[in-house]
Order: C-alpha cells, then sequence, then structure tokens
C-alpha cells in the first residue's frame, strides 16, 4: 500500500490506537498518522518506498506474536533529494 501511495489502503493495516516510535526510542505520536494530510502528500508527489523485510524473526509469547525485522524505506519529495534507511521493524 505505501508503495502505491493509496492512503486510504495503507491506514487499512493500522489498529486506530497504534504507536509510533523513533529510531532511538522516543515515542513520535500515539495515534498514527493525519491521514488526510498523508492523502494530500501523495497527492502532491510524495513517494514511499518500502522493501520486502529481511532477517525476520517471529517468536511466540502465549497467544501473542512478535516479529522482528529490517526494512529499507526511501522518502522522495517533490523538490527534494530522496531519502533512504535501513529501520528495525517490531510489530505484535
Amino acid at each position: 500500500s505505501w508503495n502505491g501511495t493509496n492512503a486510504e489502503a495503507i491506514r487499512q493495516h493500522y489498529a486506530d490506537d497504534f504507536a509510533r516510535f523513533s529510531a532511538s526510542g522516543d515515542l513520535l505520536s500515539q495515534g498514527g498518522w493525519d491521514w488526510d494530510e498523508l492523502a494530500q502528500q501523495f497527492q502532491n508527489g510524495l513517494k514511499v518506498t518500502i522493501s520486502p523485510s529481511s532477517h525476520q524473526e517471529v517468536k511466540l509469547y502465549g497467544n501473542t506474536a512478535v516479529s522482528t525485522s529490517y526494512i529499507t524505506v526511501s522518502v522522495a519529495q517533490p523538490d527534494t533529494e530522496t531519502e533512504t534507511t535501513t529501520r528495525h521493524l517490531t510489530l505484535v
């Protein structure tokens, strides 16, 4: 969905109350993104490319699964250089 620049399709993959954290562990936001703003950014030319995950590991704790992996994310905004980062992803 991110690679397709469709904010509504992206939103369907997130809980309404999910939390986002920076690479250093600081809380960025509780409750996710401003989906209307994200849709507007896509209309204005924002492009996000996320690679398939690598080095994925899944552990089960009772009835809860925790998945960790690495992804490469490239963010291109109009009139700026593309920023590419490798991120450690943890999903519960």
